[in-house]
């Protein structure tokens, strides 16, 4: 739940830049091509379902394992990792060294920060590097889906207000934590 607020607060964000872009340089928002809107609804609906339905399913579930009381965040992270885990291994790309790595990094309480506001802060962070190439995981998704005459510089290039974007929200919640620690009040 500490999310909650950075969360609506990055899609604002998010919103109100692109609706700057789409309003005062409508050449850089243009609507798709004809040749892209040439399929039926349910061809779309089928694209948008196999692209979006693993991760939205994933999310769903940790959030509302956590919403509805029927488990801790420990325990909603922990079906997340396993999720993230079989994800992972139907997209071929779980690796042994990898999940060695992320298994011996751990706990910030030791340094005395606040585990919900820490938490927060390495979900937001986590979004940022899911931006920046060379690995970043949302720019292989762009990649996927874009017409081959893009390239794929074009979409570094593209990211880059939404990397500044995601520095702002970090920013603000190392200014503001009671932006993710107001569930603890």
């Amino acid at each position: 739940m500490g999310s909650l607020l950075p969360g609506l607060a990055l899609a604002g964000l998010y919103l109100t830049y692109a609706a700057a872009i789409a309003l005062f340089r409508p050449k850089a928002a243009p609507a798709l091509p004809l040749e892209m809107l040439d399929i039926t609804k349910a061809q779309l609906a089928k694209r948008i379902f196999l692209v979006m339905l693993p991760p939205l399913f994933l999310i769903l579930i940790v959030l509302s394992s956590i919403f509805a009381g029927l488990a801790t965040p420990t325990e909603a992270c922990a079906m997340g990792g396993f999720g993230a885990l079989v994800l992972a291994a139907i997209n071929r790309r779980l690796q042994l060294r990898t999940l060695t790595e992320s298994l011996k990094s751990t706990i910030a309480l030791s340094f005395g920060y606040d585990l919900v506001w820490f938490g927060v802060m390495l979900g937001v962070n986590l979004q940022t590097s899911f931006l920046t190439p060379p690995f970043g995981f949302s720019l292989f998704y762009l990649r996927g889906v874009s017409p081959p005459e893009v390239k794929t510089t074009d979409i570094y290039r593209g990211v880059v207000p939404f990397i500044a974007i995601q520095l702002v929200a970090l920013l603000l919640l190392i200014r503001f934590p009671q932006l993710a620690t107001w569930v603890l009040a």
